[in-house]
């Protein structure tokens, strides 16, 4: 192992209360919420927050939920994911106020935070290509002695990186291992598709293995890696085809205006200069276009992907190859102009 962490929380449901009325997060934004305790959090993520207790930190797995408005107090029922998941939806029915909603917990244990001691950050705590969920997945970090008080059903998520061996190995010996544990064939977890939501079915309890989660977003985008390819290297050949153009048809026009630059006294070496940036704007304009306008149409399309830096990776190796046989092409097809008009 080169990393493990076993990270410890409680399950919850995260509502608000805002100028726009009291909701639940996990209706509105279908994101699930964790408590954790402030000494756990800064074990697993090596922090040192001190969180007092009427103080509430939200810690988002994702940049862009962490960058939203902080404009709400904070009403958190901690209990098993199927029966908060179950009131959320009872809630979602029959909405109310905030005070008769906490009024209505009774026994159900409650935190109330108001907005003016909720602060928020980002902090990627889970693995976020796993799956979708955990991108949006937000912990409540409040103070030890609160959450302690609590005595709350917990669970357990961990999380490691192999330093060496084969991961998949690795990974099908963890699958054969749980399956042994819960008395199950090896029909169980067959598949690698996951369905998002159910999480106290043993058959959506999968664990996530990040190759394998690459593995299919690759297999999803392997066209569109390959008309990124296609369209690269046609911009690579019209390229070409437009410069060794340019040397068959215009080298005695060029001859000509190099002989009248060296009469005003430019030498080889500053001809040879006017013509690079002559033929790079020419050579490299569609290029540039090409790569500029396809990264941002493809960033564009796969940003709401929770594997858009691992795909947008590729699209950078295809982006490099093809930038690098342009310039190949180009030094080479210089080459030939500047001996065709003697310089």
């Amino acid at each position: 192992m080169e990393t493990f962490s076993a990270l410890e929380f409680a399950s919850c449901q995260n509502y608000r209360n805002s100028a726009d009325g009291f909701s639940n997060y996990y209706l509105e934004h279908y994101r699930d919420s964790m408590v954790i305790s402030e000494s756990e959090f800064n074990r697993h993520m090596g922090l040192q927050l001190d969180v007092m207790p009427d103080e509430l930190v939200q810690v988002y797995n994702s940049s862009a939920r962490a960058q939203e408005p902080l404009n709400y107090d904070t009403v958190i029922t901690v209990q098993p994911w199927r029966q908060g998941v179950t009131q959320a939806q009872s809630f979602g029915t029959g909405p109310t106020d905030r005070d008769t909603f906490v009024a209505s917990l009774e026994e159900t244990k409650h935190l109330v935070y108001a907005r003016e001691k909720t602060s928020k950050m980002y902090a990627p705590f889970l693995d976020s290509y796993g799956n979708i969920e955990y991108a949006g997945v937000l912990a409540n970090v409040i103070d030890d002695r609160v959450y302690q008080s609590l005595r709350a059903d917990t669970e357990t998520a961990y999380l490691f990186n192999l330093k060496s061996g084969d991961g998949r190995q690795v990974f099908k010996s963890i699958l054969k291992g749980l399956r042994n544990l819960n008395g199950a064939d090896e029909n169980l977890w067959a598949s690698s598709s996951l369905v998002f939501g159910i999480k106290d079915d043993i058959t959506h309890l999968r664990p996530i293995y990040k190759q394998e989660r690459f593995d299919v977003a690759f297999g999803i985008g392997g066209f569109t890696f390959f008309a990124f390819s296609f369209i690269g290297f046609l911009f690579l050949l019209s390229s070409g085809i437009v410069l060794y153009y340019k040397i068959v048809t215009d080298i005695d026009e060029e001859k000509e205006q190099i002989a009248m630059l060296k009469r005003i006294g430019l030498n080889n070496q500053e001809c040879r200069s006017y013509l690079t940036k002559h033929l790079a704007i020419l050579f490299f304009t569609p290029l540039v276009l090409g790569i500029s306008l396809g990264t941002v149409y493809m960033h564009a399309e796969l940003k709401f992907s929770p594997y858009v830096g691992y795909m947008m990776s590729f699209i950078w190796i295809i982006t490099g190859v093809v930038a690098v046989l342009d310039v190949l092409l180009y030094l080479s097809l210089r080459k030939q102009f500047f001996k065709g008009v003697e310089v």
